[in-house]
This record gives C-alpha cells, sequence and structure tokens, in this order.
C-alpha cells in the first residue's frame, strides 16, 4: 500500500500537465480578433500557436495581406490537428493575399486534418482572388479537410495554381449542412476548380442545398477531382451547374492513374448535373467506376464534351471502367447532353454515356414505378463478354427491379433527326432483359453483342425501331409493339449479324397501348394495312428465324373498351433473296364506342342553364311589377343564379351561374292595368363535373302585362235570369278581387366550351341558344280582417308557365372534336301556391313572401347526337333530367328611400330531388 501512494501522485501531475497542455493549445476567437486591411493599422500577424480555435461571437479577417502578402495562412498548424469551433457563430474570410500559402488555414502534418464545425455561416470569399498569382486556394490539408453541421457555406471566387481552387487536401468532408452550401466561380491552375483530394471525397447527410456553380480547372474535375473512392449520398438537394474542365469531367473527374477508385452516387433527393462542360470526355461526370442510384429526382440535362474526339456527353466511363445505374426511388433523365467536335461544321451529336475501351455495365435497372431516360444515346468501345442483365434483381429473392429502360429520340429536332449517331445506342456486350420493360420509342436502333430476354419482362418497340446483334442471336419471349407507332407505315426490326446467329420470336406477340387511348385515334377510323415486324438474318432465313412457338396475338378485337372497335389479322411473308421474314397487320373496323370524356352532356344541359335564366327574370319582372309602391318608372337591378344537378349513374351533374343585370320601366293605365317590359344582359359559366366548361353571354327580353278586375257576385245574381232569394244572394261575398297576368320572354345565348380531354388534344366549341317562354298567372288577393303580425294580406296564385330552348348545331374546332345536332328542352309546368304580404299603399317598408308546389306536366328532356368530326361515328347524348316535382320559396322586400327612389331586394329557392336553384336580386327604382 505504501508504494501505490507515490505513482498516484505521479499519475495525478502527468494528467493535470496534459490537461493544462490541451488548455495552451486552445485559444479563444471574439469579435475583437476580427480584421480589417482596409481599416485596422498595422498588419494581421498569422496564427500558428493553438491547434483549436473557438469562437465566442462572429469573427471576420477581410484583406489581410492587402499591399504586402502574409508570410504564412492566416491560420495554421504544422504538428496536429487544426480545428474550428463556431459554437453557433459566424466566421468570415474575405480577399485575403497569403502569397503562396493557403489564404484561410492549413494543416501540414500527414494524416492530420483541418475541421471546421458548428458554425452559423463559414466563408470564403476569394481569398485569395485569381488577381493573386500565387494563390494557393484557401484551404489546404495534408491530412482531411472536414466541415461538419454549418448552417451556411460560402466558398466562393477562391484560385489556386496547384490542385483544388479552394480546398485541397487529402480527403474531404462536408456533413450536416442545414442550410445553403456554396462552392460558385472558384478556379484552379490544374485540377480540381473547387476541391481535389487524393483519397477521396464525402459529401453525405446534408439536409439543405448543396450546389456547385460555374467553378474551373485547367485540367480535371471542374468542380471536384478526386483519385480516391468518393461518396456523395444521402442529400436533400446536389447540383451541378455550369462548371467546366480543360480535359476530362466538366463536374466531377474520379479517376487515378494507378489504381481504380470508386465513385459512388447514391441516395440523393435531388440530383441535378447541368450546362457542365469538358474539353475532352465526360460533360458532367469523368470515372473509372461510378456506381449511380436515384433517391428522387435525378437528371443529367444539356453537358457537353467539345473536342476533336470528345467522348461522353453527360457520363464518360474510363477504359476498362464499369457502370451502374439503378433508379430506385426517383427517374433518372439524361436529355440534350452533346458532343461537339471542333474543326467540323456538323451540329453537336447526342451523347449520354460513353464507356471507354472494354469498360463495361454492370447494372442497369429500375425499381418498380420508377425509368431511366435515355433521350441521347450510349456508345461503347472495345469488347466485354460479362453479360448486362438489365432489371436484374438478387438471387433467390423476389425481383424488385420491375421498372422501365426507355431509349427515344423524342426530344430530338428535326435537323437532330437526320443524324443517324443521334439514334443508336450500342452496347459491346451480351444484353439481357430479366425483369420490367425495355422500351424503344421514336425510331432509335439498340444495338449489343447478343440479345435474350427472360420471361415475366417486356420488350416494347416502336414501328420504325430497331433491335440488333453484331455477333449473337436474339431470342424473344415477349415482344410488344406500340399500336400508337403503326401509322408510321415502318415496321420494328430486329436484326441479328453473322452467318450462324438466329432470330428466335416466342410468346405473344402484343400490340401494346402505352397510353391507354389508341383507338380513340383516327388512323382506326376506317380499314387499314399496317407494315409490323421484319426480321433480318445473314444467311438461310428459313432455319434462322424461327417463330414456330410465337402465339398469332393481337386478339381479334382490341383490348380497349372505348374508341374504334374491330379486328386484327397478322400476315407473314418470307424473301430467300434478302433472308427476311415479315409481318403484316390488317385491321378491319366494326364500330365505335365514345369514352365517358367525349359523351359529355354539358351542351344539352346549357339549356338548363337557360331555362333557369328566363325563369328568374321572369319571378323578378313579376314580382317586381306587383310589389313596388309606385308602380311607374324605370329601374335598374343585379341578377344571380345558381343551378346544381347531382350525377347518377347514368348521367355526370353539372352546375350553371349566371350574373348580370336588368333594365326595365313599368307604367300604370287609369283603368288598372299595369305594363312592365325589361331588357337583360347576363354572364354565365357551365361546368360539368368532368372536363368540360362553357362561357356564355346572354340577351333577353320580357313583357309581362296584368289587369286587376272586381267581381261582384250579389250584383250578377240579381240581375241575372236565375231565381235566387235574397237571403241566398246576401251569403255571396259582395265582391272577390281578381288578377291576370300574362308575360311573354325571349333570350339568345352565345355559347363558348371548351372541353379538356385526358389524353386527347383540347377542343373548342361554339354555338347560340334561343329561348321563348311564356305564362298565365292568376291571383285572388284576400285582405285579412284580423290581420296576423308579420302579414296583412293573403293571395293564392295558380300559373301556367311554358319555357321552349333550342339549341343549334355545330361541329368543335379540333380534328378530335365533335359535332352536335340540333338539341330542344320543352317545359310546360303548373306552380300552385301562394303569397303572404305585409304592409299597406304608403309604407315606407313592405315584404311578402310566396310558397309553390311546382308540377312539370310536360316536359321534353334535351338530347342531341354527337358526331366524330373526322368520321360518321355518333351516338345520342341526353341530359339531366330534373326531378318533375319542387318546392319554390320566393321573397322580396322594397324599402321607399324618397319620393323618387324605391330600393328592392327578391329571393328565391327551387328545391328539385336532384337539383337546386337558388336567385338574388337586388336594385332600385327611379319614381315618377
Amino acid at each position: 500500500m505504501k508504494t501505490s501512494i507515490p505513482w498516484v501522485l505521479v499519475s495525478s501531475v502527468l494528467a493535470f500537465s496534459c490537461h493544462l497542455q490541451s488548455l495552451a493549445n486552445e485559444e479563444l476567437l471574439s469579435p475583437d480578433d476580427s480584421f480589417n486591411g482596409n481599416i485596422d493599422s498595422g498588419t494581421f500577424t498569422p496564427k500558428t500557436s493553438a491547434t483549436t480555435y473557438s469562437l465566442t461571437g462572429d469573427v471576420f479577417f477581410y484583406e489581410p495581406g492587402k499591399g504586402t502578402p502574409l508570410s504564412d495562412s492566416c491560420f495554421k498548424q504544422t504538428t496536429d490537428n487544426l480545428t474550428f469551433l463556431g459554437n453557433g457563430h459566424s466566421l468570415t474570410f474575405g480577399f485575403i493575399d497569403a502569397g503562396t500559402h493557403a489564404g484561410a488555414a492549413a494543416s501540414t502534418t500527414a494524416n492530420k486534418n483541418l475541421t471546421f464545425s458548428g458554425f452559423s455561416l463559414l466563408s470564403f470569399d476569394s481569398s485569395p482572388s485569381t488577381t493573386v498569382t500565387t494563390g494557393q486556394g484557401t484551404l489546404s490539408s495534408a491530412g482531411g479537410v472536414n466541415l461538419e453541421n454549418i448552417r451556411k457555406l460560402v466558398v466562393a471566387g477562391n484560385f489556386s495554381t496547384a490542385d483544388g481552387g479552394a480546398i485541397k487536401g487529402a480527403s474531404f468532408l462536408l456533413t450536416g449542412t442545414s442550410g445553403d452550401a456554396l462552392f460558385s466561380n472558384n478556379s484552379s491552375s490544374t485540377k480540381g476548380g473547387a476541391i481535389a483530394t487524393t483519397a477521396g471525397a464525402r459529401i453525405a447527410n446534408n439536409t439543405g442545398y448543396v450546389r456547385f456553380l460555374s467553378n474551373i480547372a485547367s485540367t480535371s474535375g471542374g468542380a471536384i477531382d478526386d483519385e480516391g473512392t468518393s461518396i456523395l449520398s444521402n442529400n436533400k438537394f446536389l447540383y451541378f451547374e455550369g462548371n467546366a474542365a480543360k480535359t476530362t469531367g466538366g463536374a466531377i473527374c474520379n479517376t487515378k492513374a494507378s489504381g481504380s477508385p470508386e465513385l459512388i452516387i447514391s441516395n440523393n433527393e435531388t440530383l441535378i448535373f447541368a450546362s457542365n462542360v469538358a474539353e475532352t470526355s465526360g460533360g458532367a461526370i469523368h470515372a473509372k467506376k461510378l456506381a449511380l442510384s436515384s433517391g428522387g429526382f435525378t437528371e443529367f440535362l444539356r453537358n457537353n464534351v467539345s473536342s476533336a474526339t470528345p467522348k461522353g456527353g453527360a457520363i464518360s466511363i474510363d477504359a476498362s471502367g464499369e457502370l451502374s445505374l439503378s433508379a430506385e426511388t426517383g427517374n433518372i433523365t439524361f436529355v440534350r447532353n452533346t458532343l461537339t467536335t471542333t474543326g467540323s461544321t456538323d451540329t453537336p451529336k447526342r451523347n449520354a454515356i460513353n464507356i471507354g475501351s472494354n469498360g463495361k455495365f454492370t447494372e442497369l435497372r429500375a425499381a418498380k414505378n420508377h425509368t431511366i431516360f435515355f433521350y441521347d444515346p450510349i456508345t461503347s468501345e472495345g469488347t466485354s463478354s460479362d453479360v448486362l442483365k438489365i432489371n436484374n434483381g438478387s438471387a433467390g429473392a423476389l425481383n424488385p427491379y420491375q421498372g422501365t429502360i426507355l431509349f427515344s429520340g423524342e426530344t430530338l429536332t428535326a435537323d437532330e433527326l437526320k443524324v443517324a449517331d443521334n439514334l443508336k445506342s450500342s452496347f459491346t456486350q451480351p444484353v439481357s432483359l430479366s425483369g420490367g420493360k425495355l422500351l424503344l420509342q421514336k425510331g432509335v436502333t439498340l444495338e449489343s453483342t447478343s440479345f435474350s430476354q427472360e420471361a415475366g419482362s417486356l420488350l416494347g418497340m416502336d414501328s420504325g425501331t430497331t433491335l440488333s446483334t453484331t455477333a449473337g442471336s436474339i431470342t424473344i419471349t415477349n415482344l410488344g409493339i406500340n399500336v400508337d407507332s403503326l401509322g408510321l407505315k415502318q415496321p420494328v426490326s430486329l436484326t441479328a449479324k453473322g452467318a450462324s446467329n438466329k432470330v428466335i420470336v416466342s410468346g405473344k406477340l402484343n400490340l401494346i397501348d402505352i397510353e391507354g387511348n389508341i383507338y380513340e385515334s383516327h388512323m382506326f377510323s376506317h380499314d387499314q394495312l399496317f407494315s409490323l415486324l421484319k426480321i433480318t438474318v445473314d444467311a438461310d432465313v428459313d432455319t434462322n428465324v424461327d417463330i414456330s412457338s410465337l402465339i398469332p396475338v393481337p386478339a381479334e378485337d382490341p383490348n380497349s373498351e372505348y374508341g374504334f372497335q374491330g379486328k386484327w389479322n397478322v400476315n407473314w411473308t418470307t424473301d430467300t433473296a434478302t433472308n427476311t421474314k415479315e409481318a403484316t397487320a390488317t385491321w378491319t373496323k366494326t364500330g365505335f364506342v365514345p369514352s365517358p370524356e367525349r359523351k359529355s352532356a354539358l351542351v344539352c344541359n346549357t339549356l338548363w342553364g337557360v331555362f333557369t335564366d328566363i325563369r328568374s327574370l321572369q319571378q323578378l319582372v313579376e314580382i317586381g311589377a306587383t310589389g313596388m309602391e309606385h308602380k311607374q318608372g324605370f329601374w335598374v337591378s343585379s341578377m344571380t343564379n345558381f343551378l346544381h344537378k347531382t350525377g347518377d349513374e347514368n348521367r355526370k351533374g353539372f352546375r350553371h351561374t349566371s350574373g348580370g343585370y336588368v333594365i326595365g320601366g313599368s307604367a300604370h293605365t287609369p283603368k288598372d292595368d299595369l305594363f312592365t317590359f325589361a331588357f337583360c344582359h347576363l354572364f354565365a359559366r357551365d361546368k360539368d363535373c368532368f372536363i368540360a366548361h362553357n362561357n356564355s353571354r346572354t340577351y333577353g327580353g320580357t313583357l309581362f302585362f296584368k289587369h286587376s278586375h272586381t267581381l261582384q257576385p250579389q250584383s250578377y245574381l240579381r240581375l241575372g235570369r236565375a231565381k235566387f232569394s235574397e237571403s241566398a244572394i246576401e251569403k255571396f261575398p259582395r265582391e272577390i278581387p281578381l288578377a291576370l297576368d300574362v308575360q311573354v320572354s325571349f333570350s339568345h345565348s352565345d355559347n363558348r366550351m371548351e372541353t379538356h380531354y385526358t389524353s386527347l388534344p383540347e377542343s373548342e366549341g361554339s354555338w347560340s341558344n334561343e329561348c321563348i317562354a311564356g305564362g298565365i298567372g292568376l291571383d285572388l288577393p284576400f285582405v285579412l280582417s284580423n290581420p296576423h303580425p308579420l302579414f296583412k294580406t293573403f293571395i293564392p296564385q295558380m300559373k301556367v308557365e311554358m319555357v321552349y330552348v333550342s339549341q343549334n348545331s355545330f361541329f368543335e374546332s379540333s380534328s378530335d372534336g365533335r359535332g352536335f345536332s340540333i338539341g330542344r328542352l320543352l317545359n310546360l309546368s303548373i306552380p300552385v301556391g301562394a303569397k303572404f304580404v305585409q304592409g299597406d299603399i304608403g309604407d315606407s317598408y313592405t315584404y311578402d313572401l310566396s310558397g309553390f308546389f311546382v308540377s312539370d306536366v310536360y316536359r321534353n328532356n334535351p338530347q342531341s347526337t354527337a358526331t366524330l368530326v373526322m368520321s360518321p361515328d355518333s351516338w345520342k347524348i341526353r341530359g339531366g333530367n330534373l326531378s318533375r316535382q319542387a318546392f319554390l320559396l320566393r321573397g322580396s322586400n322594397n324599402y321607399v328611400y324618397n319620393s323618387n327612389c324605391e330600393l328592392f331586394g327578391h329571393y328565391a329557392m327551387e328545391l328539385r330531388g336532384s337539383s337546386r336553384n337558388y336567385n338574388v336580386d337586388v336594385g332600385t327604382k327611379l319614381r315618377f
């Protein structure tokens, strides 16, 4: 026990000594340590003593070395790691001139790292700029350069005569960026316009935006040059645009003179390479080995290589290299990537990928519901015996790769289509389709050493596309030909080169409808003969072409519920002179079944809209004429209508809204007869619960006449021939007031309808509707001897109303449109009800409330015959059928503002079993 005490003392002393040493190597940086070369007197002295700098506030270093370059980097460590702790503060370096040293910070000992962590803002701006001709970038480390957990990072305008315009290290790490990380306008006189490493870079787990913009390298790697395995993964947004390299890799170069580094790009939510440029190969990426798997939207757009022998418009794989492409949780798209041959007058050629001599694809696959789009072709050099298994999964497990690999010439311009190389993709290795779909569209050619297909996959080809082999056979078990492309009158071509190589086609010969609506095309509106499939071999067509196991599908009837109906028939011919076997398909039309979109009944249902508007106009004039305090004068009113019809199994619902103004006048004759006329201008919109809407303008007018008369039954009975006793006569009322009204109305509507089909082009149509309406009404007003507090007069009413609306015939403007015959609506109704009135002549405020039961005793529902513009096929379209019984509730109120002005409002609601109609009018009258 005694001997252990000294050892405890020694250990404690050593631990305390180490702690003091650690404290001695850590230095606090406060805002007072900031430096501005334009303001501060004296010079900035580089800091070299500490290994850790911890910020207590925001710190900046602006133009140290102005006039006279610094003797060293602003911060340097020659024996240990160099670490900066932001503690949530900002650190900014701007316009530093450190001569032949890294501008901001350097760690010069092998395997010792330079680390920045925990900053709200970390900025390196022009430190040094290109004006410092001896510049060595802004950060340099013999170990790794690590940028961790930074909210916002800016690395812009830095320059180096050596590797890495901004950052040079054995390795590089960027992780934990929560805001924006921007690397822009950095440049290197050698490689790595922004970043250069010898052991690889890792950009991972950044939840903010990471962008590399307009960085330039005089050799390789416009933005990043790595000589070791590098990983770009699990980032929210990774974007490379406008970067340039004088040799390889406009954005990224990942190669080494000796060795095979690998570039792994995976699981990034958004990944974009746009408008990057290289002058030898790899407009966006040049690598020995590249494994790219999508984690979301992934696109290579408008990247370019320009040289005497350019290669890889978007991606270039080095000789004997490898490429793996996998669309896991997002599509991958290659579009408008080009190769420009210097010294040539030819237009740039399209190219997505170039595989160098004896290189190969190891994987080309897409998960279910995802696609790799090749709108630019693939080129390959040399040969490889390894089979490329497209959409191949792990052995012994359910294959998750049931997506689509698409080669298409869809985005080519007319001039680009004239260049065969823009349409041809080549694989210098055997190709096998293991699952999912391989689609060839818009005139492309796909060439491989040999081609085979496994069960459960689909090879889909457009007319005019070609699948060919250079040294092997073609074996197809499930071929689908795109029906939409048959109008080209060119066959699908299968070509096997080599005297002993065969073409074997078995399974079903499917006519596939990719969009699901091809039988809507007018191509099938008449009988047709199509060139379907052409098979070519180099020798002995009877032996080397085997279609014995091919099922002669398509079936007699198209696999389409709607569109043109018909039958297919396939015939084969053989030409031994050219060693070809060719199939033609005959289409025989049998009929047409319109889709629900074509059966839209909105045209017919606009008649119900006119019906609603004209009845609202009649109600406004009737209520206004009889309810105004002084019945002589001119008046103006707004009018708003809303009709909603619910749909059912046979008819879609629709709605009609309209609004406008009404101008009218009223005159009261000495005999107590009332004349009222009115003119309206309405703006309406009709919409079905589907794909069509209609805008219309309505001009209408109405004339209302009301005659009031008082019956005197006692006088009639006393003067009549019938003999009644006086006591019997006195039982009859002395007077019975009676009012008879007659109304005639007309309207004209100009309509313009747009139909937005889900797959066909939009169509438009214009026509007019004409309307005539009339009505006769009878009122029996009674003034209550004991008036109710809410009303004084009770008026039983009965009416007979007729509305006739005609829709003119017309044709829609597009070739896919329809023509409509004349349509008509006739409705005869009998409303029976009563009105309750509160107010007398002279009152400043009056109101009334009416209720009616409406029975439509006769109706001719609207219907029309629709005909295709391009063919005589037609079908009936039936408009909505409103319930024939309704409850109508109306109300109005009048307010006399002064002796010359009166305000009024009218409201109505009509309820039917399948529809609702609402009307609101507000206006004013000038009296005289």
